[in-house]
């Protein structure tokens, strides 16, 4: 299914990272697999409410600080 795919390359993104916006982030993967921004943000939100991924803070209105929950990092 297609937002398994989408969650894998989320996920993929963020073990590489500490923290990042989620705008930026959201925009960065935005055309993956042709995929739109919009897309890649619905599945981000699943991510968040399943506990997959971490807000740590606010940057700006709808940009949170961001992380991999670390119980899902592959290392």
């Amino acid at each position: 299914m297609a937002h398994k795919e989408i969650e894998e390359k989320i996920i993929a993104e963020l073990e590489k990272v500490d923290t990042v916006s989620s705008v930026k982030f959201e925009k960065s993967l935005d055309g993956f697999n042709g995929y739109p921004a919009h897309v890649i943000g619905d599945v981000m939100m699943d991510l968040k409410q399943k506990g997959v991924i971490d807000k740590v803070g606010t940057l700006g209105i709808a940009d949170d600080e961001i992380k991999l929950n670390k119980q899902y990092k592959s290392n």
